[in-house]
């Protein structure tokens, strides 16, 4: 009795080793990691969210921008489509630019594909494809 008793255990503990694997965070957590980088200016860290294409244009406009002034950073919606692997994400940026003290907002609709890493894993990943728009504060 006992032994079955640890063969069902062992059964039932062994299910999860079957599951598929999740190779990378999924995209509401990519969402909020990007938020952060963006409210703390980590520009380069937000910056890798974005495939190569998207990312150069990022950094022309954010990187050298010292008088930038970071309030609030947040997606209002996210709209997945799984089916053919990308999202649609609308992206908001609360700032001020020295010397005003008035907050403005600016708008990003960002398109999130998953695409391959390139990397050692080979791994999907969710990636932002498109250029930011531009910068009001420019």
């Amino acid at each position: 009795m006992l032994l079955r008793i640890l063969l069902l255990v062992l059964l039932l503990m062994s299910g999860g080793c079957f599951k598929t694997p999740q190779l990378g965070p999924d995209l509401p957590e990519l969402t909020d990691d990007f938020c952060e980088a963006m409210r703390w200016k980590d520009f380069s860290t937000a910056a890798g969210y974005m495939t190569p294409e998207a990312r150069d244009d990022f950094n022309l406009k954010f990187t050298e921008d010292k008088d930038l002034y970071v309030v609030g950073s947040k997606f209002r919606n996210v709209t997945m489509h799984m089916e053919e692997q990308w999202a649609e994400a609308h992206y908001i940026l609360e700032y001020y630019r020295l010397p005003s003290s008035r907050i403005k907002e600016w708008h990003w609709s960002q398109r999130w594909e998953v695409v391959s890493d390139g990397g050692v894993t080979h791994a999907d990943v969710w990636k932002i494809s498109e250029a930011p728009p531009a910068v009001p504060w420019q």
